[in-house]
C-alpha cells in the first residue's frame, strides 16, 4: 500500500538519532580526553566576519576525495593515478597514497601500509597526512587508541591549515567547555573560525550555533543583535554550500524570527530535506499535517 504521511513521519523519527548531529565530511569525530595546556590558543577569537576565505582548501580536498570514491569499485580506472603517485616522491603523493590504502580506494585496504606513507609525509609537514594520522589514533586504526597522540596530530595538521583537523579541534574544545566564554570555549571558536575561513560548512554551522548561544546570554541589546547577525551569516554560508544541517538551522531562524518568513523557512527545509537532513523532512511532514 502507499505509505501515509503519518507512517513516513514515524519512520523518519526512528532515524533522526543519526541525523540530529552536525554532519561531518571527516573520518571520525574527536573523542573526549584531557585538555593539554600547551595547545590552548591565546589569540583573538572575534575577528572580522566579512572576509571571504582566500583559499577554499576544504573544497579542494572534498572534490579530490569524491572523484576518487566514484571509482572505488573500478580499480583499473584508478591504476594510472596510483602508478603516478607511487613514482612521485613528494609529501603530497605520499599523503594521498596513505589515504588510498587507509580507505581501500583503488588498492587493497591496508591501514598498516597506509602508515608507511602517512608517517613520512607527516614528518615533511603535510597536513592531510597529519590529519589522517590523527584519525587513526583517535579511532584505533592499525594503532592503539591514543587520545593525546591524536590531539597532537590534529594540532599539527590544524596549524598547517587543514580545515578538517581545525574542525575536529573546535569540536574537541567545545566538548571540554564547562561554561560560556571559558578558555576552552574561546579556543573552540578560534579553531572553528580557522576552519570556516577555509570553507568547511560544518564549522560555519558550528559557529552559527555558538554565536546564537552567545546572543541568548548577552546582556545588551546591541551585542545581542550583533551576535544574531553573525550567527545568521554563518548559517547562510553553510546553507549555500548545500550543507543540510546549516540549511535546517537557517529554516529555523526564518520560522522563529519576527516577523515570520514562512516562505523562506519552507524553502530551506526543502533544501535540507533534499540533502538528506532527516529532521528537515520530518518538519515538512509535520507542517503538512
Amino acid at each position: 500500500h502507499l505509505i501515509s504521511s503519518q507512517e513516513l513521519n514515524s519512520v523518519l523519527q526512528g532515524r533522526l538519532a543519526r541525523s540530529n548531529s552536525p554532519q561531518f565530511y571527516g573520518n571520525a569525530t574527536f573523542p573526549m580526553g584531557v585538555l593539554p595546556q600547551s595547545v590552548k590558543s591565546k589569540e583573538k577569537v572575534l575577528p572580522q566576519h566579512n572576509v571571504e576565505p582566500s583559499r577554499p582548501k576544504a573544497d579542494a580536498i572534498i572534490m579530490w576525495k569524491q572523484q576518487l570514491e566514484q571509482y572505488q569499485n573500478y580499480p583499473k580506472e584508478l591504476a594510472p593515478t596510483i602508478d603516478a603517485l607511487t613514482k612521485d616522491n613528494s609529501n603530497e603523493a605520499k599523503a594521498k597514497l596513505g589515504y588510498l590504502y587507509l580507505k581501500g580506494i583503488g588498492v587493497p585496504k591496508d591501514a598498516h601500509k597506509a602508515l608507511t606513507y602517512l608517517i613520512p609525509a607527516s614528518l615533511e609537514k603535510n597536513s592531510f597526512a597529519q590529519y589522517n594520522l590523527g584519525v587513526m589514533y583517535s579511532s584505533g586504526i592499525a594503532v592503539d587508541t591514543n587520545v593525546r597522540k591524536a590531539l597532537e596530530y590534529y594540532t599539527l595538521a590544524a596549524k598547517n591549515g587543514n580545515p578538517f583537523a581545525q574542525h575536529n579541534l573546535g569540536s574537541y574544545y567545545y566538548k571540554k567547555s564547562t561554561q560560556l566564554l571559558d578558555e576552552a570555549f574561546k579556543t573552540a571558536i578560534f579553531w572553528f573560525l580557522k576552519s570556516a575561513q577555509n570553507g568547511l560548512p560544518e564549522s560555519q554551522t558550528a559557529l552559527g550555533i555558538l554565536y546564537a548561544k552567545l546572543s541568548s546570554y548577552s546582556a545588551g541589546d546591541h551585542q545581542k543583535l550583533q551576535f544574531k547577525k553573525i550567527a545568521l551569516w554563518y548559517y547562510q554560508k553553510a546553507a549555500t554550500q548545500e550543507f543540510g544541517y546549516g540549511q535546517y538551522l537557517l529554516a529555523k531562524h526564518y520560522s522563529e524570527k519576527l516577523p515570520l518568513d514562512s516562505d523562506k523557512a519552507t524553502y530551506w527545509l526543502k533544501k535540507a530535506c533534499g540533502n538528506d537532513y532527516l529532521r528537515a523532512c520530518s518538519a515538512l511532514l509535520n507542517n503538512q499535517n
